[in-house]
């Protein structure tokens, strides 16, 4: 990859830092450790109606707090990858990932070989997991 690629990424990559940082503000506050928000408790009012609502959106808010923080993590790890001169590099097999991925998703630590490896384990463990809980049954 050439170094105007992957300036341009870099632009891209600091731009979606400051916007998911921003979103993640909006429904959370920072945490003790770096990078690390708690989703926060809204409050409507003491009605039953209200107080479901709240409970409904803090589950929301949480889900998009996590989603949220991985997206964040994935764009501070590409940054730091280019400040290494490792960008573009898979995290895994160690080749050149597709520029094309990069492109298309900057914050990329994984060719696609990998990253439908890794989907793969991760789909696999959570079918042993729904095997465990239908024996229970």
């Amino acid at each position: 990859m050439d170094k105007e690629f992957i300036a341009e990424r870099e632009k891209e990559l600091l731009k979606d830092k400051e916007r998911i940082t921003s979103e993640i503000e909006e429904i959370a506050k920072k945490g003790e450790i770096e990078g690390d928000y708690r989703a926060q408790f809204p409050d409507y009012g003491s009605k039953e109606d209200e107080n479901a609502a709240e409970v409904a959106d803090y589950e929301e808010n949480l889900d998009l707090e996590h989603n949220l923080e991985l997206l964040l993590q994935s764009t501070n790890r590409a940054l730091e990858k280019i400040k290494k001169g490792t960008y573009g590099i898979c995290k895994d097999c160690k080749e050149e990932i597709d520029p094309a991925r990069i492109k298309a998703f900057p914050a990329a630590i994984l060719c696609v070989k990998c990253k439908t490896k890794e989907e793969s384990k991760r789909s696999g463990r959570w079918g042993k997991i729904k095997n465990i809980f239908k024996r229970k049954k």
